[in-house]
């Protein structure tokens, strides 16, 4: 791990690290410290939120969906849904505060007149919430958005758990248990050896294809936009079975597919889905695509999707340093907000 260490010192120039190590306090404390908004149920729950602070809609969604007696909604854009009214409860989540897509949608949310909870570190968003009355989770400021996953996801849990809706504190408690852990085999100076750094290698110079079942379609989503913005590298992602009835043509018939490596995320299908996934590794194995297999660790579903999540953290941070790059900027992005600005 020395060079690792050597690396990280020399390029981490944001100490993202830090960052990174801090997810199972974000869960605990994202969970425990929420607004009162009453229990009266809405006849709906919407998600609004963009990039890093949108994966927590996502989670949620996964997560949640089949345990919640209303429908869940995940908006990443700028226009609610014509069925979002009073009746709804909708999470506007930027980690700024000044994201241009998610206060458009908490604006309309303010018109219809429902019920608002907000996440955010300040900005504007917080002035529009505190003006119209509406609660908000304060999250601590100076982050990469990407690296506050906790605190964009367990505050609408805990809201959630308020209100009677569902009952998660013992997962909670065992997912924190699960990463506490976790994060100590992946660190730089780990002795145990390190997941997250043989992956990196092993996806070093090639495209990343990552693909799960559906119940970890977060996961497989946070591989990519992780791998995108800390590593810098396109990379793509699926579920099974779904590309099972298109992408698997393109791997099948195009020479390219040995440039890639495909990263599959196991530990929540069903035996239909496990079967399938045995299949497609064969398949690709015999195109001379190289599969890499990654199991979930724990037992509930929200610690299966998080050991997921701080896999993909831990690899795209260390990939970043093996391309000698330092993973907190994002020119791209910061680029496209100015031209945008410009043009208002």
């Amino acid at each position: 791990m020395t060079r690792m260490n050597e690396l990280q010192g020399q390029l981490d120039l944001s100490d993202m690290i830090s960052d990174l190590r801090t997810l199972p306090s974000q869960i605990r404390e994202g969970f425990g410290r929420v607004p009162d908004i009453g229990v009266e149920r809405p006849s709906n729950i919407v998600f609004c939120g963009m990039g890093g602070s949108g994966i927590g809609g996502r989670i949620i969604s996964s997560w949640l969906s089949d345990r919640l007696p209303v429908p869940v909604t995940v908006v990443n854009g700028y226009s609610l849904p014509r069925f979002v009214d009073e009746g709804s409860l909708v999470f506007t989540v930027s980690y700024s505060g000044n994201t241009e897509e998610t206060l458009t949608l908490l604006n309309q949310a303010v018109e219809r007149g429902s019920r608002i909870v907000g996440l955010t570190s300040g900005g504007k968003m917080a002035e529009v919430l505190a003006r119209n009355g509406h609660p908000f989770f304060e999250i601590p400021s100076g982050m990469q958005p990407r690296a506050a996953v906790g605190y964009t996801t367990l505050p609408v849990a805990g809201v959630l758990q308020g209100m009677g809706l569902i009952d998660v504190a013992d997962e909670v408690d065992a997912t924190v248990k699960h990463l506490r852990k976790l994060v100590n085999d992946l660190v730089p100076t780990s002795q145990n050896g390190n997941r997250a750094v043989d992956l990196a290698v092993d996806i070093t110079g090639h495209i990343p294809f990552i693909y799960s079942s559906p119940g970890l379609g977060c996961a497989a989503f946070r591989w990519m936009t992780q791998l995108n913005e800390n590593s810098k590298v396109l990379a793509s992602w699926g579920c099974i079975p779904e590309m099972n009835h298109n992408e698997i043509v393109g791997w099948h018939g195009d020479p390219r597919g040995k440039e890639m490596v495909v990263v599959l995320l196991r530990g929540m299908e069903n035996r239909r889905e496990s079967i399938r996934f045995d299949a497609l590794k064969e398949m690709l194995s015999e195109g001379g695509v190289r599969t890499i297999e990654v199991e979930a660790g724990g037992e509930a579903t929200l610690t299966k999707i998080y050991h997921h999540i701080m896999l993909a953290d831990f690899t795209s941070y260390y990939l970043a340093l093996l391309r000698g790059i330092d993973p907190s900027p994002v020119e791209a992005i910061q680029r496209l907000k100015s031209i945008l600005a410009q043009n208002e």
